[in-house]
């Protein structure tokens, strides 16, 4: 059986490119070595999450889950490669791009409609037109890994679109909760904040800026796409029944 790491420095010269963007080192608790990849348990703060990055097959994950059980953790959710989420067809995986931009864009000029903000002066407006915009968004104003927001207004001074800066505990730079107003979209908006919000990340020292999309929402990755996002991950993720956690 493949035996996990236990020292977090032992495992780091092994994690891979996604790994090492959305894992905190004080999360660290147990990681594996693939022949093609990696893997790591985490603990983010509501449970424990196996992440497997590269390629993985269905012995190599139920091995995982046993040396995690055998440690004393029972895994609550895993993400893990497409193929993979495919191959154990799990009737409750989603599917979502893990996309990166690892070199700046061109300087684009800041829109008179549009501005960034550091504080926290508009966090009940955003809120509310996050509400409608974007109900279902991971970042909300009071986030304390929010860095920034890029917000367009219309002429009455309204939200007509919005995203959120972020920089994880991990030191990742991600892009997160874009939104555009119902009666706003289809004018480029959601492109243009997406792109200034890139532009304010490099500008602040970023290496590289990611943000995740959905697997369904194919306007946005051909959006994100077109702008330059060009390395992408194909994850799927799943959180365990009480029923599969306990066959562990």
């Amino acid at each position: 059986m493949m035996q996990p790491i236990t020292d977090r420095i032992a495992f780091a010269p092994h994690v891979g490119k996604y790994v090492r963007a959305a894992v905190p080192i004080e999360s660290f608790l147990l990681g594996w070595v693939l022949p093609a990849g990696s893997a790591v348990l985490i603990d983010n703060g509501r449970d424990w999450e196996l992440i497997i990055e590269g390629e993985a097959t269905a012995l190599d994950y139920a091995r995982m889950l046993a040396g995690a059980s055998e440690a004393g953790y029972g895994v609550n959710t895993v993400t893990m490669p497409f193929e993979l989420g495919q191959h154990l067809n799990n009737p409750d995986a989603r599917d979502w791009y893990w996309m990166m931009r690892e070199r700046p864009f061109g300087v684009v000029a800041m829109p008179p409609h549009i501005r960034v903000i550091r504080s926290n002066e508009c966090d009940s407006e955003i809120s509310r037109f996050l509400q409608l915009a974007s109900p279902d968004t991971s970042v909300n104003p009071g986030n304390p890994e929010i860095q920034f927001w890029v917000l367009s207004r219309a002429a009455d001074g309204s939200l007509q679109a919005a995203a959120a800066g972020t920089k994880w505990s991990s030191g990742a730079h991600v892009i997160n909760a874009v939104a555009v107003a119902p009666s706003a979209r289809r004018h480029g908006l959601g492109s243009i904040v997406t792109l200034l919000a890139a532009q304010q990340h490099f500008a602040d020292g970023a290496k590289a800026v990611a943000l995740g999309v959905r697997g369904t929402n194919h306007n946005a990755l051909q959006m994100y796409r077109k702008l330059g996002f060009d390395v992408e991950m194909h994850f799927s993720s799943v959180r365990l029944s009480r029923r599969e956690q306990s066959e562990l």
